[in-house]
């Protein structure tokens, strides 16, 4: 029923090389065995269900990559039959399902993306110390009443894409990496990193502008530009032609001078801001708080802020015992895997974080290699495994990711690693193995205490 040849001639037109023309027609040939076990007798029947059912099958091998290869081939098949390469009568009707499928996919994660923004925004407190330094010619209290105000205006943004039609807003309806989705705040931030402020203004060098690399990976920022003047901004002079566009905010004037306040805010804490997407994309008002009146590193706060109390309590605790060692929090890297970084030099303190919905025990984890201290600390390693026993030992945690244990090879690979414990020997995987799971304030003293003598911190 499928034209593979029409399918072919698209992809010699397009000017694919040879090894992208032959992984398309793999792809192709797996469709069309799909489409003859399906039952459909003519492609006037094919449906919406039969993409669902074809690009996630439900089988282990069902991996990201082949589902991204999977969706980029029915895209490109329906982009073949509308260059009028089919002979078959019902080509176009498959085309129109295909496009009205992936543009519900689209819609739909476009708003998930925007709910998901959403729903990490924080309660702002009654009241803060705002840095004096980024005032902007404006009181504390004003400040701090017009930043409650911006605050709010962005989740308004977000409710009405979310609620709404993101494609006015320029969101994709095509396939496309997930920076793209962050359109808000990288058009916002860039008005003011590319712009100077003075008297409720923001001028913008749209030269500067327009080549950001934040504005560059974006298209259809026109409409993003239409979305901010339905909520309120006045953005004048805007075009690609232009010198200098200006962005004001009649509504609330005080707004475009937290708005740059904000934008700004990493030159003064030495930031690499793609490291803290989730903060500073909800507008935490820690990066724009005193640094005078913070107990912690601004980043701790920014972080733990968006953290239960469970881990909260351990974090100050690991927090302690990282300054006695000389580790700190480097602002320009203050993560890793998602948890709170203590570097001294080259070297790594140990990762505590907090997986959410995790079903056993506590959600608060933790991953520690071992190597010499299960010669070294035999006791010790017992008394761990007793605390922490799903770590040790057979089960998917014990298993290699690269030389498969039950396989017995004769030469595991270098990530594997063997010892002994209550007088059996073991097998685990440093790369994807040694978690440490149900961490908690009473228990995390002795793991500590082992990932010091493992990794010689004094």
């Amino acid at each position: 029923m499928l034209n593979r040849q029409a399918f072919n001639n698209y992809l010699v037109s397009k000017r694919r090389n040879e090894k992208s023309v032959n992984e398309s027609l793999k792809q192709f040939d797996k469709f069309q065995q799909f489409i003859d076990g399906s039952g459909l007798t003519s492609l006037a029947d094919f449906s919406a269900s039969h993409i669902f059912d074809h690009i996630r099958p439900n089988k282990p091998t069902n991996r990201a990559g082949a589902i991204k290869d999977a969706n980029n081939f029915m895209t490109d098949y329906a982009a073949s039959i509308e260059k009028n390469l089919h002979d078959d009568d019902n080509a176009k009707h498959v085309a129109n399902v295909i496009r009205t499928y992936y543009k519900s996919s689209y819609e739909e994660t476009a708003k998930a993306y925007a709910q998901m923004r959403l729903s990490k925004f924080l309660p702002l407190p009654d009241n803060f110390q705002v840095n004096p330094k980024i005032l902007n010619g404006l009181t504390n209290s004003q400040f701090v009443a017009a930043f409650k105000d911006f605050h709010q205006l962005f989740k308004d943004i977000y409710s009405d894409i979310a609620n709404g039609a993101p494609f006015d807003w320029g969101y994709p309806d095509f396939l496309t990496t997930e920076g793209y989705y962050s359109r808000v705040s990288d058009i916002l931030f860039a008005f003011a990193t590319c712009g100077c402020y003075e008297n409720a203004q923001i001028t913008v060098d749209a030269k500067k502008f327009f080549a950001h690399s934040n504005i560059k990976r974006h298209k259809k920022v026109e409409l993003m530009i239409n979305g901010f003047r339905k909520m309120g901004f006045n953005i004048n002079g805007f075009d690609k032609k232009a010198e200098m566009f200006y962005v004001t905010y009649p509504e609330n004037p005080h707004i475009i001078a937290v708005l740059h306040a904000y934008a700004i805010v990493d030159n003064r804490l030495g930031l690499q801001t793609w490291k803290l997407s989730t903060e500073r994309n909800a507008l935490s008002y820690r990066f724009i708080e005193d640094v005078a009146v913070q107990e912690y590193e601004t980043v701790f706060h920014a972080i733990m802020d968006h953290q239960p109390a469970e881990l909260l309590e351990i974090q100050q605790w690991l927090h302690a015992e990282a300054t006695k060692c000389g580790f700190a929090i480097d602002p320009k890297s203050p993560e890793e895997k998602g948890m709170v970084l203590y570097k001294k030099g080259s070297k790594q303190f140990m990762l505590v974080g907090y997986k959410q919905g995790a079903e056993d025990k506590s959600a608060v984890w933790s991953k520690v290699i071992f190597r010499d201290v299960f010669e070294t600390q035999k006791e010790k390693m017992e008394q761990l495994a007793q605390v922490f026993p799903d770590t040790f030992g057979q089960g998917r945690n014990a298993v290699c990711g690269f030389c498969d244990v039950k396989k017995k090879q004769a030469k595991p690979c270098y990530m594997r690693i063997s010892y002994e414990l209550s007088g059996e020997t073991w097998h685990n995987c440093a790369y994807g193995s040694f978690w440490f799971k149900g961490v908690t304030i009473e228990n995390i003293g002795g793991l500590l205490d082992l990932f010091k003598i493992e990794n010689k911190i004094k």
